[in-house]
Parts: structure tokens; C-alpha cells; sequence
């Protein structure tokens, strides 16, 4: 069911019980990739899931933020996530909206990240920072 709700699911991936999507049309997950348990993505204006993607158990994605202006913090602003082949988030992780996770990158579990992620790093924290190179 759930591939007929997502914008494309690609082969042998798998996503485990309570995954909680907000507008699935706007969501994509390539092939042999992995969704662990307890996850929410909130697509906002699209998230994308490369291929050989790695999510570990309770790890939030939210494509969508609200204005800092309390007049206005009623509103929903909307930006991409994308996540590029062969990235591997532990768990407990929180991506916000606009960011890119680059190429063969690691998250490390409980991490925040705030901004988009270079190819070959891991970056660990809260917000988010570069611990390591990978080569």
C-alpha cells in the first residue's frame, strides 16, 4: 500500500512499522535502502531518499519550518531534504528542513543537523558538526 501512496519506492527497500509520513506524494526512497522503526518525515516542499540509505529507529525528517516572526508563525514555509546514496543516520537523528546530506556521509545517532552535509564526512552533535573525513 504504501508504495502506491509514496512518489516512488524503489526495489528491495524496507520500512518498518510506525512510520508516520506527512504527504507521502511528495516522497521518494530509492532502491535497497532502509527506514527503521518509529520514524516521521514531514515532506514539506519534497524529501528525497537515495539509494543504499541507512535510517536507524526514531529519527525525525521535516522538510517544513515556521517563520520566526510571531505574526506570521502560523504559516508553513516549505523546503527539499534530500539524502544521498549510501548514507547511513544512526539513531535518534533530526534533519530540518533544506538540507542535503551528501554522498556515502554518516550521521551520528542523537544528532541534530541544521544545515547540509558534504560527501565522505560524519558529523555528529547538537547542532550538528564535522567529526571525520572519510577517504
Amino acid at each position: 500500500m504504501l508504495k502506491r501512496l509514496l512518489k516512488s519506492f524503489g526495489n528491495n527497500s524496507i520500512i518498518k512499522h510506525d512510520l508516520c509520513i506527512e504527504s507521502p506524494r511528495l516522497v521518494s526512497i530509492g532502491n535497497n535502502s532502509s527506514i527503521m522503526a518509529h520514524c516521521t518525515i514531514f515532506a514539506g516542499a519534497g524529501v528525497e531518499i537515495g539509494d543504499n540509505v541507512q535510517i536507524s529507529a526514531n529519527c525525525v525528517i521535516s522538510g517544513a519550518t515556521h517563520p520566526l516572526d510571531p505574526e506570521r508563525r502560523k504559516e508553513q514555509i516549505n523546503k527539499n531534504v534530500v539524502i544521498a546514496n549510501n548514507v547511513w543516520i544512526g539513531m535518534s537523528v533530526s534533519i530540518l528542513p533544506g538540507v542535503t546530506i551528501g554522498e556515502n556521509s554518516i550521521i551520528g545517532a542523537g544528532s541534530v543537523v541544521t544545515k547540509s552535509v558534504p560527501q565522505n564526512q560524519i558529523w555528529v552533535g547538537n547542532p550538528a558538526k564535522l567529526l571525520k573525513e572519510l577517504n
